[in-house]
């Protein structure tokens, strides 16, 4: 079945939380984050739903300061049994386009130094690596900044 991308809604924060708990080992968004999040923080959150099944695939979260500048992928994550099925690519192109149509100039995010696979995928909708930042996760690994143009 394939998936379509929506806004994410309140009600969406149990399986949304499912998800992060499975992606992350550490620094997770809980709940009472999420809610915030989608209610009141200048972001803009996507997810990947099946409306046949209900189910969120995954999701990804942008921070969208006032100064429209650059924004900031915040968070992308894929429940692991619908890995590979495209739904990171799907969701990061909704966001970057929405960027986009926002008038965003810029896009970054960070991500794990180790974490080849998400790196490959970010290279592929033009992100490249500007700065390493050490110690950045709270397991201490360090992370690789990444930005993109819109």
């Amino acid at each position: 079945m394939p998936f379509e991308v929506r806004r994410a809604k309140l009600d969406d924060i149990p399986k949304l939380i499912e998800i992060e708990n499975h992606c992350f080992p550490t620094d997770r968004i809980t709940a009472q984050q999420m809610r915030y999040l989608i209610s009141k923080a200048k972001a803009v959150i996507y997810l990947a739903y099946q409306e046949k099944s209900k189910e969120i695939g995954g999701y990804g979260i942008c921070f969208t300061p006032s100064k429209r500048t650059t924004a900031r992928l915040y968070s992308l994550a894929v429940h692991p049994q619908f890995q590979g099925q495209g739904i990171a690519s799907l969701i990061l192109n909704k966001l970057l386009s929405k960027l986009k149509s926002l008038d965003y100039h810029f896009c970054n995010l960070e991500v794990r130094q180790s974490d080849e696979k998400t790196q490959t995928l970010y290279r592929r909708f033009g992100f490249t690596p500007i700065e390493q930042i050490a110690e950045y996760y709270a397991d201490g690994e360090g992370a690789t900044r990444m930005r993109t143009p819109l």
